[in-house]
């Protein structure tokens, strides 16, 4: 289990909390109710003598219930107890005739046979816990999804029912198709390439490595970068071809952009809320980069290579830019 998925786990146990405390406490009255109904075999009549006043404090006006007084014979034996449960004394007035359910080891253990209360014990409760559940999961998932960045790898999940279905639970023999390294995740692309699927580093100077799980890193799978929110300084290997549309669409604080010779291609959007760029190095290497991959009107200087596509597009563009003679760095 990725350090991802733990953190989800862990938000989704502590907003849930409450939930599973109601679920079982309704679970925990619902067999409390069931005990006494399997002890609870006699049946009597009784009168509901008086009603008792409860008043629970509360901000401004104190909340008021009221308990019946239940007044019956068993087995000779006169009973005058206040009931656990309350009713309303304009339904039910003093004086009135109520069937009264007893053991008969113990009569002053009783219920009414009309409470509806009673017969729904802990069933309410049970439902606003597995709401309570429901809803937990489904804020930790969004909070995930939208902020957190996390994608839930179903490639995987896949791979692994297959697996199970045939009934080899032993791994594959050949190279596992994901990974993690440092704070990266990749996906295997062959024996020499993989992509990068996610980063949960809060790194403000990140180096996008040219090699992970001994494989080049040739690409982005997904939107590995969405939680770089803090990122200022960001260089890209050349191994990496294209830089996909929206890369570092949440690069709102990014400075500095360096993409090493071997970058071929910039996607549509990709550093386009990068509004705050000083300095972007662009290599000669670079052959098609997308209208609006940058802001409009960036103010960062652009170091380009004569004569490169680079510099056509900055041109055009209207960025200032730098020229150098250098037709590229190194890896």
């Amino acid at each position: 289990m990725d350090e991802m998925t733990q953190k989800i786990l862990v938000c989704f146990l502590v907003f849930s909390s409450m939930g599973w405390v109601l679920l079982f406490t309704g679970i925990s009255s619902r067999l409390s109710k069931r005990r006494r109904e399997i002890s609870e075999t006699d049946r009597t009549e009784g009168v509901i003598a008086e009603y008792v006043r409860h008043e629970t404090p509360a901000k401004g006006r104190p909340h008021v219930t009221w308990r019946p007084m239940i007044e019956f014979t068993a087995y000779g034996q006169q009973i005058r107890k206040e009931y656990e449960n309350t009713l309303d004394p304009e339904k039910h007035p003093a004086g009135e005739t109520v069937e009264v359910v007893f053991d008969p080891n113990q009569p002053a253990s009783f219920h009414l046979a009309m409470d509806t209360a009673y017969q729904n014990g802990g069933s309410t409760v049970m439902r606003v816990g597995l709401i309570w559940i429901l809803a937990s999961a489904a804020i930790t998932f969004c909070l995930a999804f939208f902020v957190g960045g996390w994608r839930p790898d179903f490639r995987a999940a896949e791979r692994d029912l297959r697996r199970l279905a045939s009934g080899s639970g032993k791994p594959a023999a050949t190279a596992p198709v994901t990974g993690a390294e440092n704070s990266f995740e990749y996906r295997v692309k062959s024996d020499l390439e993989a992509e990068i699927t996610g980063y949960y580093g809060n790194d403000e100077k990140l180096v996008i490595p040219a090699l992970i799980g001994g494989r080049v890193v040739s690409g982005f799978s997904g939107t590995p970068f969405a939680r770089t929110l803090f990122l200022k300084d960001l260089t890209v290997p050349g191994t990496v071809r294209t830089i996909p549309m929206l890369s570092f669409g949440a690069s709102v604080n990014l400075q500095k952009v360096t993409l090493k010779d071997g970058v071929r291609g910039i996607g549509s959007k990709a550093f386009y809320n990068s509004r705050g760029l000083t300095d972007v190095t662009l290599p000669a290497s670079l052959t098609a980069v997308a209208d609006d991959a940058f802001p409009e009107g960036c103010a960062a200087v652009f170091h380009v290579p004569a004569g490169s596509a680079a510099e056509e597009y900055c041109r055009k563009k209207g960025f200032r830019t730098e020229v150098s003679g250098d037709s590229g760095t190194e890896v």
